[in-house]
């Protein structure tokens, strides 16, 4: 599986990059803290060294002190001369035990200062030997002892194995001392190479996560100028899972949005020209209702009055308040028997058109006629939704045919009654009419 800093967040990858740092330099400090150690631990041991010797010395001081008492006591007699002998007598066993304590950790150095003990207490052996002679038996007793250099043999061995001990803290002393330096040199490589793996390794990070951050940003603000010239199909393209790549899906959704709300607003836009184009439309339709020779009434379904024009309250006489919610009911005269409308309703209700001579009756109980076409009006889904009654006032047609059918029956009646023949052609000569007296002598 790869793994892509790209899909962790940015504070997460400047965490991750914070936490690297923070471990080099921790283990920067480590490697500190265990060189340190290492130093403190070579100086510890120089401080040993030191010790052993400065041991060394004063076990060789107090055996020159011893054999200085025991000299002046020999040649005086005087005790006061045992001083030097009596302090550094007491000194001796715990400087041993101290040098013993100190080399336990070196085998070799543990059997020189055996032998050295043994050496030592032969000494002392000696030593004492002298002055309880010198005390008991006099000068000449003690010198003949010390005249054999017995004791002066004892000491040159003496000086010889705590010159080989010293000999071997110097040869320690010197490795040792040799140590601190190694320690401080490997102590500043170790750390020389970690920091420049760390410097190196910081600048990779900085550079990887500066990339990760600039790139997509310059992408986004480049998108932002192709948008700007109207290209909405711009794509980023930006997979990461930080908050640039979010930024990038939000910026390139919102161009998916403003894409579809741009062609919503086309639409709309075309949609509310359409509409306005209906709507002067319906308005000149509505003017030309309004303004109609011809009355007009548009009712629901159940036949109740939705609209009149002006036409039709100046016909009938009934304003347009006072029918709206009423049927056309209001107008029946009573001459037209209740087939006539079962019919109507029958026939604008199966969807067809009706066509008839109404004889109506108006407000003020006038009666008058109106040559009416009656409609269905259907919605989208072809279903009826309104019916539209458009009439004619023919009262005055009605009036004039009336009277010339009077005429006609009154000419009539004049011409069959006259005395002399009567008769009409047409301009090719055919009769057209004549009276009984013209008939009869023909």
């Amino acid at each position: 599986m790869k793994l892509s800093l790209n899909n962790y967040s940015i504070l997460t990858r400047l965490i991750i990059a914070f936490s690297l740092v923070i471990s080099i330099n921790i283990v920067i400090l480590l490697v500190a803290f265990i060189n340190s150690g290492k130093i403190t631990n070579a100086f510890d041991r120089i401080n040993h060294t030191q010790k052993v010797l400065t041991y060394l010395a004063e076990t060789e001081n107090r055996l020159v002190d011893l054999e200085t008492g025991q000299r002046g006591f020999i040649i005086t007699g005087n005790l006061q001369y045992l001083e030097p002998y009596n302090k550094s007598l007491g000194k001796i066993d715990s400087l041993i035990v101290s040098l013993r304590n100190l080399t336990t950790d070196n085998l070799k150095q543990i059997k020189r200062i055996d032998l050295l003990e043994e050496l030592i207490n032969s000494k002392l052996s000696e030593l004492k030997s002298t002055i309880e002679l010198r005390k008991n038996e006099g000068f000449d007793a003690a010198k003949k002892v010390v005249i054999t250099h017995v004791g002066k043999k004892l000491m040159d061995k003496i000086r010889i194995q705590i010159e080989q001990i010293k000999n071997e803290e110097l040869r320690l002393m010197a490795v040792q001392s040799l140590a601190p330096m190694k320690v401080i040199s490997e102590s500043r490589f170790i750390i020389f190479a970690i920091l420049s793996i760390s410097i190196i390794f910081a600048i990779i990070i900085a550079y990887y996560i500066a990339q990760s951050i600039i790139i997509p940003i310059k992408a986004l603000q480049d998108g932002t100028k192709i948008v700007r010239t109207g290209n909405l199909d711009y794509k980023i393209g930006t997979n990461t899972k930080d908050e640039i790549g979010q930024l990038s899906r939000s910026f390139e959704f919102m161009l998916h949005e403003l894409k579809n709300t741009m062609a919503s607003k086309k639409l709309l836009e075309h949609e509310i020209k359409i509409r306005k184009q209906r709507e002067k439309e319906i308005a000149k339709l509505s003017l030309v209702v309004k303004q109609s020779p011809i009355a007009v009434v548009i009712t629901n379904t159940n036949g109740l009055i939705e609209y009149v024009n002006p036409l039709f309250e100046k016909v009938t006489g009934y304003d347009a308040q006072s029918v709206i919610g009423k049927t056309p009911q209001i107008l029946k005269s009573g001459k037209h028997p209740d087939s006539f409308y079962k019919e109507m309703w029958n026939t604008i209700k199966s969807g067809k058109e009706w066509r008839a001579e109404f004889y109506n009756k108006k407000k003020d109980g006038a009666f008058f006629w109106e040559l009416a076409h009656i409609f269905p009006i259907f919605d989208e889904q072809r279903n009826i939704s309104n019916f539209i009654k458009i009439s004619e006032d023919i009262t005055y047609h009605k009036q004039v045919e009336e009277e010339v059918r009077q005429s006609r029956a009154n000419l009539k009646a004049l011409i069959e009654n006259a005395n002399d023949m009567i008769w009409s052609v047409d301009s090719e000569y055919k009769l057209l009419t004549a009276n009984s007296i013209f008939i009869n002598n023909i």
